[in-house]
């Protein structure tokens, strides 16, 4: 049997050396995290782990917005070699400011007998000062945390309790549950955070989620609703404070705000001091950067006889028949 030397690589003392004219060595890279949201002052270590590389033939760098970093008294490039031709290159970064903020490239070149091979990671880096909620009045649901309250921004907040089915009553919900309010076999009370002022940091981004509507959906988001039909006999629903735009009577009319112009697999840019939720709008939650998400729903048992329940526009991701099921996502920090 014979091999040709285009398709050899050696192996040796751990470390893979390139015969000339292999094709089989390729570097790679892959950042640990990939979006970053600190505070301004604090410390920060950007790490990215580096695969069929070595010490002898490969060489790490770091980049700021494309420019190359220089080791400094307040930024520092650490380099640590492992067998097996693997590496781990971090960044560490003191007293973080605005000027930090940005795109930052870890690349690894690796030095062959015919040319130079490389690989790159890219890391976000951001600012909390930096991330504010978006312009518009809008409405979320209130996690058990409460309102994710933000410098600038004072959320309202209010509350709906629904009666619903009171014979062989089958509400439910996911477990654990992170919505606010109390959830009863035959009663279901969900709380709001509500966005009164228009002014924010900017559009909200592109994606695949909904909010509540609260006056007019802002930029981007196309309008929907849902009626339950609540327990007709000695209904006792309740609506206190601040609330999405609906109708709050024996029955429960709620306005929705949703958008599809992009791809819920694509992280948007949103404040993550405090756990939060949107409303689903696909397959999965929109990811949101830096943050963890978990899909919760509620199930209503709405009235048995002659249900009227009706539904019309662009709408969260949800089970609508007799009974009105809705998915929520619950984010929180990595």
């Amino acid at each position: 049997m014979r091999f040709r030397l285009s398709e050899f690589c050696a192996l040796t003392i751990g470390y893979i050396f390139l015969i000339p004219g292999a094709t089989c060595f390729k570097p790679g890279v892959n950042p640990v995290k990939r979006y970053i949201i600190t505070s301004r002052g604090s410390n920060v270590t950007l790490v990215c782990l580096g695969s069929s590389v070595n010490p002898l033939d490969s060489l790490p760098e770091w980049k700021l917005n494309g420019r190359k970093i220089k080791n400094s008294a307040r930024v520092r490039a650490i380099e640590q070699w492992f067998p097996d031709a693997r590496g781990n290159f971090s960044l560490h970064i003191t007293n973080v400011s605005e000027k930090d903020v940005g795109i930052y490239t870890c690349a690894v070149s690796v030095a062959t007998f015919e040319k130079t091979v490389a690989a790159e990671g890219f890391i976000k880096l951001k600012l909390y000062s930096s991330l504010r909620w978006p312009r518009g009045t809008y409405a979320l649901p209130m996690a058990v945390t409460g309102c994710p309250k933000l410098r600038r921004i004072i959320w309202s907040e209010g509350y709906l309790r629904q009666n619903t089915e009171d014979t062989s009553p089958l509400n439910n919900w996911s477990r654990p549950m992170h919505l606010k309010g109390l959830k009863k076999n035959n009663e279901i009370t969900q709380h709001f955070c509500v966005k009164n002022k228009r002014a924010g940091h900017r559009d909200w981004p592109k994606g695949k989620y909904c909010i509540y509507k609260k006056g007019k959906c802002p930029i981007g988001f196309s309008e929907g609703w849902i009626k339950w039909d609540d327990e007709d006999t000695k209904n006792s629903n309740l609506a206190s404070g601040e609330r999405p735009d609906g109708t709050y009577r024996e029955d429960t009319l709620l306005y929705f705000c949703c958008r599809s112009d992009g791809s819920a697999d694509t992280p948007i840019e949103l404040p993550m001091r405090l756990p939060f939720f949107l409303l689903k709008h696909a397959s999965k939650c929109q990811a949101v950067m830096g943050m963890r998400v978990i899909e919760e729903w509620l199930f209503w048992d709405c009235e048995d006889k002659e249900n009227k329940n009706r539904w019309s526009g662009e709408l969260p991701e949800s089970l609508l028949a007799k009974d009105i099921k809705l998915f929520f996502c619950y984010y929180f920090q990595m």
